[in-house]
């Protein structure tokens, strides 16, 4: 899924080292809001 590339990606990152840990949560929060949306639009799709 191309949501678990871009945090690895990120978590690879050397940017994310030098950021602080209310960013790093900001992110990991924003990602599991993101993908938590995908998995309620496409079981809505399924019902249609």
């Amino acid at each position: 899924m191309e949501v678990k590339r871009y945090s690895l990606w990120l978590l690879n990152n050397k940017n994310v080292d030098n950021m602080n840990v209310s960013s790093k949560f900001v992110i990991c929060l924003n990602l599991v809001s993101a993908s938590t949306l995908l998995l309620l639009l496409s079981t809505r799709f399924e019902w249609f």
